[in-house]
């Protein structure tokens, strides 16, 4: 069953909010200074596309963005942005110059090395992967690691596997095109950089 984080992008919205606090701006704003203008942009696991509403379409990019959440989706395409329904394990990714996917490849754990092989594939340029390396459903604070431990199905199954620093840092090491890191102001995320 979805988590109810999932139900609308408005929930979804206002929990990350709650979840990541002051840190919230600074995943869009870290992930947006490493996108030229003009770029084309994939965005794998799009969510509710806040990343493209509020930070990439002043860079006049050529967006897509590609979610499994139907709800996201309609809404997305109903505040004219170009996001479709997708299937990551199954669909196609289109080429672009830059791919991204946030705080979502844990959810593809055991088969996450098939999703970066797949990415790196349409990626013309750069692939971005940011991903959490502090749980939060660890958290010492109640509400939040109650919102962290049950929010985490999209709309396929519940995923309890999450990764840390180190165990990222050597996933990414298996991959030639990877090139750097970035830590996300807060502590909690990683940015992976991979070039083609």
């Amino acid at each position: 069953m979805t988590s109810p984080v999932y139900w609308h992008p408005a929930i979804y919205h206002r929990l990350m909010k709650i979840l990541y606090g002051n840190y919230f701006e600074a995943r869009y704003k870290s992930i947006a200074d490493l996108i030229p203008d003009y770029a084309t942009v994939t965005e794998v696991c799009a969510g509710d596309a806040y990343l493209f509403k509020n930070y990439l379409k002043i860079k006049n990019v050529k967006y897509t963005g590609l979610d499994i959440n139907s709800s996201f989706v309609k809404h997305g395409q109903k505040n004219n942005i170009q996001i479709f329904e997708f299937d990551l394990l199954k669909d196609e990714v289109p080429v672009s110059d830059y791919i991204i996917i946030q705080a979502s490849l844990y959810q593809f754990i055991p088969e996450h090395e098939f999703i970066v092989r797949k990415l790196l594939a349409s990626t013309k340029k750069t692939l971005l992967i940011v991903e959490p390396i502090r749980n939060l459903a660890l958290s010492s604070n109640r509400v939040v690691a109650f919102i962290a431990k049950y929010s985490a199905n999209p709309g396929e199954n519940h995923k309890i596997h999450r990764f840390n620093r180190e165990t990222l840092m050597a996933f990414f090491r298996q991959f030639e095109e990877f090139e750097s890191t970035k830590e996300i102001e807060g502590g909690r995320e990683l940015i992976g950089i991979f070039r083609k």
